[in-house]
């Protein structure tokens, strides 16, 4: 599912956004810090959000407005792994040589004379192409290095999807992009790094012999390329992106491979879709769920490290987690709640439209609270077409408005306990818990249809829609 730059798109929401008067700072040696309230941010709101990031595992978190920081939490100066940040950083550094020439994205791994251990790929897999990498669209399911036992586990067959036709998150992908990279520059993705990124934003923290390393082993011979970053270098990188590949008055990558590179290629996973190595929020619950506009876009690394580019905003958001051990995380849907209430705290003039219509999965609409006072105590059903096979979800509001049952119909049915109600407009997010379960609605209401998304957890999730009907 590709889809044209969104550039003339961005560019009169920045304006709108940000005004005539909003001038696009570029830190120097350190970064400019400015009160929450001289920059039109709510300090009442933005104090409310640190203290549920308080009950988080959350190592640091950084805002960024117009160039400069609005919000900062922790140590925003100690460098942590990146994890899988490191894909994005990657895509990014393709891209001047993509414009150059140098790298063709269409020549497949065969004319490259890419392969692997035994057992090797098939003349089939060699037909993917650089892009099909990119995209993590290879059809290549070779095991590979740095990926947890849940990824080696959830690799589909080898075999089982030609080259671009299916999207799959594979290691192996972004792992062979580090030889294809090296192999046609000739130069070390590290040594590239420090001076085509690193040098020139002025990262603070960054030291190549301390905070680069390869990942070798027997399952590959495409290494892995960790990074360890602080957040404030990781604010200097996402900035770039969102400026479009400038810093200062000098072009560092190109404005069209920024286009590209964000662009969305695929459905990946929660309501997001990915582009080259990065996940994009051009639509789903993820996007409106978090109360973010569309055109953003994020890298996302293991338990919890995040870097979110809000272009219409001109806003960065990074977020950080010590997980040097075995323990601290922060969870997909716990950051959307605090990335929801810090992006609560923004100035008024940064609006966030409901669209008139969004495909299903997309927002929750105020019909369901409404019917809840209205009709406490009844049973009403919704059609659930996520899968190949119809079933019905039950929900019951109680009268007192506190709790709700939902299940499929024939399931269990649990209890759950409102916790809160976002409203934005005609939508809203219900955030509902109980035991030990934690559950977000989102969606929308079109007429006598109720269109939206439940996740559960993390990654499962339920997309329904259909008529709401008393049984």
């Amino acid at each position: 599912m590709r889809r044209l730059p969104p550039m003339p798109a961005f560019a009169l929401a920045f304006a709108l956004a940000v005004g005539p008067a909003a001038a696009a700072e570029t830190p120097g040696a350190q970064w400019k810090t400015v009160s929450p309230e001289s920059a039109g941010w709510s300090r009442a709101k933005l104090d409310a959000a640190s203290a549920y990031a308080s009950t988080l595992q959350t190592a640091a978190v950084m805002v960024i407005h117009q160039g400069r920081v609005v919000y900062e939490r922790g140590d925003v100066a100690k460098p942590f792994p990146c994890h899988s940040m490191r894909k994005s950083i990657l895509s990014a550094l393709y891209g001047p040589h993509v414009a150059s020439g140098r790298i063709d994205l269409d020549r497949t791994l065969a004319a490259l004379g890419l392969d692997d251990n035994e057992p090797s790929l098939t003349d089939v897999e060699k037909r993917a192409t650089i892009r099909h990498l990119l995209q993590a669209r290879s059809g290549i399911y070779h095991t590979a290095l740095y990926e947890s036992a849940d990824m080696t586990a959830s690799k589909p067959p080898r075999g089982s999807h030609p080259p671009g036709e299916f999207w799959h998150y594979n290691n192996w992908d972004f792992n062979a992009l580090g030889t294809v990279f090296e192999s046609l520059t000739g130069r070390s993705l590290y040594e590239e790094f420090e001076d085509r990124l690193a040098v020139p934003l002025g990262m603070q923290d960054f030291v190549r012999a301390e905070h680069t390393g390869y990942v070798t082993g027997q399952q590959s011979v495409h290494r892995a390329y960790p990074f360890v970053l602080s957040a404030r270098d990781l604010a200097r990188f996402g900035l770039l992106m969102l400026r479009r590949g400038r810093w200062g008055d000098r072009a560092i990558l190109p404005e069209s491979w920024i286009d590209e590179s964000t662009g969305t290629y695929s459905d990946g996973r929660g309501g997001e879709g990915y582009g080259y190595m990065w996940w994009t929020m051009q639509k789903g619950a993820a996007l409106w769920g978090a109360g973010v506009p569309p055109g953003t876009y994020s890298a996302h690394g293991y338990r919890g490290h995040l870097l979110y580019v809000i272009p219409a905003w001109d806003v960065v958001v990074v977020h950080r987690v010590d997980t040097f051990g075995d323990t601290d995380r922060v969870s997909k849907i716990a950051f959307l709640r605090l990335l929801g209430r810090l992006m609560e705290a923004r100035p008024s003039s940064l609006k966030l439209e409901v669209p008139p219509w969004v495909p299903p999965g997309e927002i929750v609409a105020r019909r369901l609270e409404e019917l809840a006072r209205q009709h406490p105590g009844e049973v009403y059903r919704l059609t659930d077409r996520s899968g190949e096979e119809e079933q019905l979800l039950v929900l019951h509001w109680k009268s007192d408005d506190t709790g709700v049952l939902i299940g499929p119909v024939g399931g269990d049915v649990e209890t759950m306990r409102i916790r809160q109600v976002d409203r934005n407009g005609e939508a809203f997010r219900l955030e509902l818990e109980g035991r030990g379960t934690h559950l977000t609605a989102l969606g929308r209401h079109r007429g006598d249809t109720i269109e939206g998304v439940t996740y559960h957890g993390i990654e499962t999730v339920w997309r329904w829609e259909g008529a709401l009907v008393r049984p």
